[in-house]
């Protein structure tokens, strides 16, 4: 590092001991690096500083950053120098700066005035009319799983614990598995079981309410209360969340058409835009 560099980083070190002495009149801070007739300010790095986590940080990213900012204009200034033709970037720059501000617009819209609420009755309604859509491409299940080690000395106290209907048994086996960091879901939800079990088939499940397999490693005990196979009909409760999020994507774009629309017809009302060729 340059004896100017590091001269550098001591004034940026010290700056924060005192506010004053700006010689800049947009309060920008002091000058920290030049490049021609650009400059570098003080409040251009000071979050480099507030977010280090020590001065030996602070003066690496300080450093590292100073560097990185003067080749970057040196390179800039080789560019304008050299004449490169500026057109299709400032078209290029018009273009992207447009879309931001469209987007923003686009944002605020929606969020201003959409309505994400989703009664029950639209779902089903939307999933009675697409129906054909909604066909599983997996075997799902609903009942309780858990995923235990075959070395536990509590194993068989376990299966009983899993089998009961007690919720002080369900409770036992759900802190016995918590405290083992084994796997115990006994919720409402839809699951794929080869999630838990790679070798499972669909014929070792069906038409069974209880299941159990075992590797090496561990045992996995399946009760099954409702099971669905792939190419069936996925149940409404499985892709509800899909389907709010269909509806909700296709409020929004007519809610984009619908304010593009207003738009144009107001335009039209007022002459705001005219076409020169016919």
């Amino acid at each position: 590092m340059t004896k100017i560099l590091l001269k550098l980083i001591i004034i940026f070190l010290t700056l924060f001991a005192c506010t004053g002495n700006a010689d800049d009149s947009e309060n920008k801070g002091r000058k920290i690096a030049r490049v021609y007739d650009t400059f570098l300010y003080e409040n251009e790095i000071k979050s480099l500083h507030s977010n280090s986590k020590s001065k030996d940080d602070s003066i690496a990213l300080v450093e590292k950053y100073i560097k990185s900012w003067i080749r970057e204009q040196l390179l800039l200034k080789e560019a304008q120098e050299k004449q490169v033709d500026f057109t299709e970037i400032d078209q290029r720059a018009k273009d992207y700066r447009d879309q931001l501000l469209l987007y923003a617009y686009q944002k605020k819209l929606i969020e201003q005035n959409l309505d994400s609420t989703i009664s029950d009755s639209e779902l089903e309604t939307y999933y009675t009319q697409f129906k054909e859509n909604f066909k599983l491409n997996e075997n799902i299940i609903k009942g309780k799983i858990a995923k235990i080690s075959v070395n536990d000395d509590k194993l068989s106290q376990l299966e009983n614990w899993f089998n009961s209907n007690k919720e002080e048994d369900l409770q036992k086996l759900r802190s016995h598995c918590l405290i083992n960091s084994y796997q115990f879901l006994a919720d409402s939800s839809w699951k794929n079981p080869r999630q838990f079990v790679k070798e499972i088939k669909i014929s070792d499940l069906r038409n069974r309410k209880f299941y159990k397999y075992s590797d090496k490693d561990f045992v996995y005990l399946f009760q099954i209360s409702e099971l669905k196979e792939a190419n069936e009909y996925a149940p409404i409760d499985y892709v509800k969340q899909m389907i709010s999020d269909i509806i909700v994507s296709k409020r929004k774009v007519e809610l984009q058409q619908k304010q593009e629309e207003q738009i144009f017809e107001r335009a039209s009302r007022k002459k705001d835009y005219e076409v020169f060729i016919q």
